[in-house]
């Protein structure tokens, strides 16, 4: 068996009773967060990039720099993943948040702010 799997030693990446219809590796990660299952190594310090099927990184700075997220919670039933971001105000800085379909992500990954100089996401 190759390495330590991200989803304990299962075989398929659908663990869960998915009853909501939120099948699929991606919900299953944030599912894991939502148990205090830390998927970024137990450092508080990580970010996450969000990958929407069809886009690419998800940026919301209206330039090609991947937002950087970090996890609030999972809505289990609806399948909504809450996300907070910083925006740059005129008076400093201000947390939003963001409401994502898990289904729509195609891939996370975990970055500490200033990792994403080191390379890029095409």
């Amino acid at each position: 068996m190759m390495g330590d799997s991200l989803f304990h030693g299962k075989e398929k990446c659908s663990k869960h009773d998915h009853t909501s219809g939120c099948d699929s590796c991606v919900c299953d990660f944030f599912r894991d967060l939502s148990d205090d299952i830390d998927f970024c190594s137990q450092n508080i310090n990580n970010f996450l990039v969000i990958v929407l099927k069809g886009i690419g990184p998800l940026s919301l700075n209206g330039t090609t720099d991947p937002t950087l997220f970090r996890f609030v919670r999972f809505e289990h039933t609806k399948c909504c993943v809450v996300l907070s971001y910083e925006v740059t105000t005129a008076t400093g800085t201000a947390t939003r948040n963001l409401l994502v379909n898990c289904k729509d992500i195609i891939a996370v990954t975990c970055v500490q702010d200033g990792d994403l100089a080191a390379g890029t996401f095409n």
